[in-house]
């Protein structure tokens, strides 16, 4: 929809939207506990056995 509205690239889309894949292990870490760490009752609430709060982690971080 994107390429079609503004005649943009992929590439440049996915630049600009920051929708590029994470494949340095330490920056996904790094993204990973910043997500825990700003989802503080959605981190009690998976520890606590509710299911949909790992989805929604799982969500923040992609």
């Amino acid at each position: 929809e994107d390429m079609f509205n503004t005649g943009k690239a992929v590439l440049e889309i996915i630049e600009e939207k920051g929708l590029s894949q994470i494949s340095d292990a330490r920056e996904l870490e790094d993204t990973v506990i910043e997500v825990l760490n700003s989802n503080v009752q959605a981190v009690a609430d998976f520890k606590a056995g509710k299911e949909p709060a790992l989805k929604f982690l799982i969500g923040q971080v992609t």
